[in-house]
């Protein structure tokens, strides 16, 4: 459980990870991804402590459901389009969206 937990906070923090990599990020301010806080070595440990509690008393992880499990689902709304525009590059907002409203929408 340590090397899995280790592993996840390093995709998450490392060099190259989600929150730390230089240059690809999908924020459009470049210091958005450094504002996420790494998680505190006492997190990390106590994540740990856990998952090998619940591996050491019930013989797998997570004990009662499985890992991966596919369900299907759909859920539809309407984007705020000033969000998109405000903290996202253009590209993030596809043109279908963009125009959604005025196509599906209009008086």
């Amino acid at each position: 459980m340590t090397e899995a937990v280790t592993r996840l906070v390093e995709a998450k923090f490392g060099l190259e990870g989600t929150y730390r990599k230089a240059g690809q990020q999908p924020w459009t301010g470049a210091a958005s991804a450094s504002q996420v806080p790494q998680h505190s070595e006492r997190a990390i440990a106590a994540t740990i402590a856990f998952a090998e509690y619940v591996q050491a008393t019930y013989g797998r992880f997570p004990a009662h459901v499985d890992a991966c499990k596919s369900v299907v689902a759909c859920q539809t709304h309407h984007l705020d389009e000033d969000f998109y525009a405000t903290f996202y590059p253009e590209s993030a907002l596809p043109e279908a969206h963009r125009e959604h409203m005025h196509v599906w929408h209009a008086s």
